[in-house]
């Protein structure tokens, strides 16, 4: 609990978030993917891309999840993720 949540400055949020998640929680998962997947594999997924040979998890994320087709898994990595970034924050 923090500082501003047992001063009574700041609710404490008791719903378990299970049909939707809020913009924090939103926000926290992209940023814990960020820091522990994206950024350190960033550079070994560019070059699979780059490869044409979209690495197992990129490529069953993409077709499996998305559900886009697999052949529009190209270019480079930068707009890869900024789409599944748009993606992810436009969704419910």
């Amino acid at each position: 609990m923090r500082f501003s949540q047992r001063e009574a400055l700041k609710p404490v949020k008791s719903a378990i978030q299970v049909e939707s998640m809020d913009d924090d929680l939103r926000t926290g998962l992209w940023n814990a993917l960020t820091k522990f997947y994206w950024d350190i594999m960033g550079e070994e997924l560019a070059s699979i891309i780059a490869s044409r040979r979209p690495g197992k998890f990129l490529k069953k994320m993409w077709q499996d999840h998305l559900k886009w087709p697999i052949d529009t898994l190209r270019g480079r990595w930068r707009s890869t993720l900024s789409k599944i970034r748009e993606f992810y924050f436009s969704s419910k």
